[in-house]
């Protein structure tokens, strides 16, 4: 509708495989795990299959409801050869435990010294992972800046 010639539109969730998901009907809604009644199914593909589709990202914005470590391990080849920073909304306490996830093996995601993460809760400021531990309690916000050399 905008006229913007540089973005593709897919009907799809992020996930650790291809097949199809369970999505929810409301706004903010989620993958459905384990299925749920009601929603609809989805097609869902992985952050590999999109870099190897259209080449690696330079930046992944993730906010998806609790499904990050879904979404995480469908990009294990970006994550390890691509030079990615990342942004993602960490749903402790919110969705991520209800998909089989936690923050200490989300954070196993972006080990150093090959990135530079920081966190911060959705009312203040970043401030580096290492200051705040594993051990996080609520959502929060994470960046996870690549530091390899190009």
């Amino acid at each position: 509708l905008n006229g913007i010639g540089n973005i593709i539109v897919r009907q799809s969730v992020g996930g650790a495989g291809s097949g199809r998901a369970r999505m929810g009907h409301q706004l903010n809604d989620r993958v459905h795990v384990p299925a749920e009644p009601g929603g609809y199914d989805v097609a869902c593909v992985t952050i590999d299959e999109l870099a190897a589709e259209y080449g690696p990202p330079n930046v992944v914005f993730l906010d998806v409801e609790g499904f990050e470590e879904q979404v995480l391990a469908g990009a294990a080849t970006v994550r390890t050869a691509a030079r990615t920073d990342w942004f993602v909304e960490v749903h402790v306490g919110v969705g991520l435990e209800a998909a089989g996830g936690s923050a200490a093996t989300l954070l196993a995601c972006f080990p150093e010294p090959e990135y530079e993460v920081f966190a911060a809760s959705p009312d203040a400021r970043f401030v580096p992972m290492a200051s705040v531990g594993d051990a996080v309690a609520s959502r929060f916000m994470l960046v996870a800046i690549d530091k390899r050399p190009p």
